[in-house]
């Protein structure tokens, strides 16, 4: 295992056992939303630099830099988030409020990494035929209705207010546009040099979503509390995409370059 994916990998392991022992260890609140937080909060750093260090391989003239700098710069917007939770928790010690700055980070994620994916499917060595257009219809309409189901048709039933109940619906509709790119993607990618590093990437991707309803459905049952096992997912998804993007490579670039666009 090289040595940086191997100290990318122990950081993320010591943050999820770092969650998980909070479960078992009393601990002040403020220490749980330190080691968390900074747990997230390193991982999608260590990943947002690999990243940015792989758009400059590929350059921002080609469509997998740009792709690899935009997921980067989602997966920031988060790590902000992030830190705008631990000063609520940490330095402002009140209750988050909802709405607050830390969702307009988090939401920050959405257009940034949906643009980046968007650039991956334009990569993949496929002919957009009859069967592949109904292929990549059927799965997002398949996640929208999953996900409208179980988790946007209660929240707009809700008797909040008007931006509360916009942010309960725009973070599930987040997860559908993640989930869709990435199985999409995933059942169209072929084989060669660009499947590991996509295949992992939207891998990521999916685990972010899966933790992100999650968090949505143990919020709403009144189960959620800090350092449960969805957080351990969300470490576990920053880390799978930056793992992702460090798989891509230089000699990556010109089997990238071969490869037709589909029409």
């Amino acid at each position: 295992m090289d040595k940086k994916v191997l100290v990318l990998f122990l950081l993320a392991a010591s943050s999820v056992c770092g969650i998980i022992s909070l479960s078992f260890l009393k601990q002040p609140p403020v220490f749980t939303y330190i080691v968390v937080g900074l747990g997230q909060s390193v991982i999608i750093l260590i990943s947002v630099t690999i990243g940015f260090y792989r758009a400059r391989t590929f350059t921002m003239k080609s469509a997998i830099g740009r792709s690899l700098a935009l997921v980067s710069l989602g997966m920031l917007f988060w790590m902000l988030g992030n830190l705008a939770w631990m000063y609520y928790n940490v330095a402002a010690q009140i209750e988050v409020p909802y709405p607050s700055m830390a969702d307009v980070f988090y939401l920050g994620m959405i257009p940034f990494a949906t643009a980046g994916l968007f650039l991956l499917l334009r990569n993949l060595k496929t002919r957009f035929d009859a069967g592949t257009v109904l292929k990549i219809a059927i799965i997002p309409v398949a996640v929208f209705l999953l996900t409208y189901w179980l988790f946007v048709q209660s929240k707009l039933s809700e008797d909040v207010p008007t931006l509360t109940k916009i942010l309960n619906v725009a973070y599930p509709s987040g997860d559908i546009i993640f989930m869709s790119f990435a199985l999409v993607i995933l059942t169209l990618i072929g084989g060669g040099r660009l499947f590991r590093p996509f295949a992992i990437i939207c891998l990521g991707f999916i685990l972010q979503a899966v933790a992100d309803l999650a968090f949505s459905w143990t919020i709403s049952a009144g189960t959620y509390y800090t350092g449960s096992p969805v957080d351990t997912i969300y470490v576990m998804a920053f880390f799978t995409v930056g793992l992702g993007m460090y798989y891509t490579s230089d000699a990556m670039k010109v089997e990238a370059k071969s490869r037709p666009r589909g029409t």
